[in-house]
């Protein structure tokens, strides 16, 4: 932003880079088994007060009585985050908490909830990875572009995948020298899975994107 007449030249934050961590509003969370994983991993507060309330709800169910605590715990995150719409990937959630998605899934079986959440698209990784990748706004623009002609080709593959491959496919095309193997490590997904898909693309497609 310009410090004489405010304009903005470039989008520096994600709308997912914002957090609450005020506790005004919400009391007696501290002192939680989510705290590291809240404080580490950039999660507000709100969205911690959602897992406590779901642990407190679930953890005495009897369905539950054989199933370790780190596992249920791991649910309460994955469950509250899809809840809040906040994009994590099962690496990330792997990351967090030490549990695997197929773990996860299991207590989601026993738990049975009737409350249906939408697991994220492509499109909502997008934005979040550009940004760790080093990439600014304008190419965030660029990739988005042509985003939607190449779902369908990619449709096969796990939304966090697809997405960190049209940002590799955008940095070849464009030259930034970001590699695969560094993009893949940004996104916590294979440089194995991103080449797949790049085989797939049609490059075309992406000719169709705003040179810088």
């Amino acid at each position: 932003m310009c410090g004489v007449c405010a304009m903005v030249v470039d989008q520096l934050y994600m709308h997912n880079a914002f957090v609450d961590n005020s506790i005004t509003s919400i009391p007696n969370i501290s002192n939680t088994p989510f705290d590291d994983i809240c404080a580490n991993f950039n999660i507000s507060n709100t969205i911690k007060h959602t897992c406590l309330t779901l642990l407190h709800t679930i953890q005495t169910l009897p369905q539950l009585r054989n199933s370790m605590k780190q596992r249920v715990q791991a649910y309460c995150l994955y469950r509250s985050l899809l809840e809040h719409n906040v994009t994590r990937s099962p690496q990330e959630i792997y990351c967090m908490t030490g549990v695997e998605l197929s773990h996860i899934l299991t207590i989601d079986n026993l738990v049975n909830t009737t409350v249906h959440c939408e697991y994220p698209s492509s499109d909502t990784f997008i934005e979040r990875f550009a940004l760790q990748c080093g990439l600014i706004f304008k190419d965030l623009q660029c990739i988005t572009f042509y985003y939607k002609p190449m779902m369908e080709i990619c449709e096969n593959y796990a939304p966090q995948t697809i997405a960190a491959a049209l940002i590799a496919n955008y940095c070849k095309l464009h030259n930034t020298h970001s590699t695969v193997k560094f993009i893949a490590k940004q996104c916590l997904v294979s440089a194995s899975s991103i080449y797949r898909i790049l085989k797939h693309l049609n490059i075309d497609h992406c000719e169709n994107c705003v040179k810088k």
